[in-house]
């Protein structure tokens, strides 16, 4: 969507070979920013588009990717990451949510998976030593599950959109364009375009579901998977941790399980320059599962096994074959070696 109505057809004619549609929504336009629904002018236009999106595509696809300008997304983990949830169900993934103004926050409201824990085994301390633990939520995650039991009609801050969300086509049919418009004309003075995308999905009666990765360890913040802060060194450069090797099981964990990373563009000083640093970061994660998976792999190295050692008991001579002969005749057929030994020898 753009703020510049005069470009729609140009846009729609160019990019019309990616599949891509422009339409016209305006800035805020209210002298007043204390009545703008969100902080800046555009960010109103942020919260319509997956709306827009959905219902100028249709609801032929599974999932959508709702993300900052500057959100990367990598694949491989989104892929394998919703395989295990239910398109057809309303769902809103996210662990980077915000709360108390900061995020992520293990106090946010939200549930986990239906399932989740089957084993029940108990969350590592980290997680049970907060004041809010959520629970697994089935068939979806609804604000009732969401909220704590002594807290029962709480709100909800909502995902970082830096962060991004995947939503289902389940949820985007339960929130159409013009319900979504209405919910959205209805908040003033939130802090942008994901709060109020994040609002109108909990009015609706979804709440957001953490994949619970990060709930698996004792340390969670270092495991978030949707734009981990503490760890973005690592995400940003994978391959250089694997090579260098300093890559222990929580760094390979995180590399399999990270589904997305806020680029920052603003941090970039012209758009390609950003552009090619998201790219390259695509392809960095890509080769860094390769090498995971290429590790993982041990049956497919040649060579003998590791922990090996070849003897270093040298085989003896034959008779009359010098060590040059010897090494000639390395690979041929025995009678080939013969022959090339006489020769030698005459």
């Amino acid at each position: 969507m753009t703020d510049n109505e005069t470009e729609v057809p140009h846009l729609n004619k160019v990019y019309a070979k990616y599949d891509e549609v422009y339409e016209y929504f305006p800035n805020e336009n209210d002298p007043d920013p204390h009545k703008w629904h969100a902080k800046f002018p555009g960010d109103m236009r942020a919260a319509v588009a997956p709306f827009a999106a959905h219902r100028a595509f249709g609801d032929g696809y599974k999932w959508m990717l709702y993300g900052d300008d500057d959100t990367v997304f990598f694949m491989p983990n989104v892929r394998r990451l919703l395989s295990r949830f239910d398109p057809e169900l309303p769902i809103a993934l996210s662990d980077n949510l915000w709360y108390d103004s900061r995020h992520p926050r293990l106090e946010s409201y939200r549930c986990l998976p239906c399932g989740f824990n089957k084993t029940g085994d108990k969350l590592p301390k980290a997680q049970l030593d907060t004041k809010y633990v959520p629970r697994p939520s089935c068939p979806y995650c609804t604000p009732e599950n969401a909220c704590p039991e002594t807290k029962p009609n709480c709100t909800m801050t909502g995902a970082h959109g830096g962060a991004g969300m995947l939503l289902s086509v389940g949820l985007m049919r339960k929130l159409l364009y013009d319900d979504a418009l209405a919910c959205i004309n209805s908040l003033i003075g939130y802090s942008g375009g994901d709060s109020l995308v994040s609002q109108c999905i909990w009015r609706v009666g979804v709440g957001f579901t953490d994949p619970g990765d990060s709930l698996l360890y004792d340390s969670p913040y270092d495991h978030v998977t949707f734009d981990n802060l503490a760890n973005r060194l690592l995400v940003k450069d994978p391959m250089g941790a694997l090579v260098v090797g300093n890559c222990d099981e929580g760094c390979s964990s995180l590399i399999r399980t990270a589904i997305s990373f806020h680029m920052r563009g603003k941090s970039y000083s012209s758009f390609p320059k950003a552009a090619a640093a998201m790219f390259g970061l695509v392809e960095a994660h890509n080769s860094a599962l390769e090498f995971l998976e290429l590790l993982d792999n041990v049956d497919s190295r040649a060579g003998r096994p590791v922990g090996t050692r070849q003897s270093t008991k040298r085989a003896a001579r034959p008779a009359g074959i010098s060590a040059h002969a010897s090494v000639a005749a390395f690979g041929r057929t025995p009678t080939e070696a013969e022959a090339a030994v006489r020769k030698k020898d005459l």
